[in-house]
């Protein structure tokens, strides 16, 4: 069990630090607009929403996992 259990944190690290941080490179590329005197507040507001939802996820997802370790037998 023990190999098992380092195996998927590997697992994990490799996938989270291959993905995460291209993912916010690629949908700032995607934000382009004409007018490009709001580019700025644009990709800030990008900026704070995708770090949010980072936030609010891990907190939901780790509040699951307590509520399952707790509960489920």
């Amino acid at each position: 069990q023990l190999a098992v259990l380092f195996l998927s944190l590997g697992l994990i690290s490799i996938g989270a630090g291959c993905v995460r941080p291209c993912s916010i490179a690629f949908g700032a590329d995607q934000l382009t607009i004409k007018d490009r005197s709001n580019d700025k507040r644009l990709l800030d507001s990008y900026f704070n929403w995708y770090y949010a939802s980072i936030g609010i996820s891990t907190v939901i997802s780790l509040s699951i996992i307590m509520y399952i370790q707790e509960n489920v037998r």
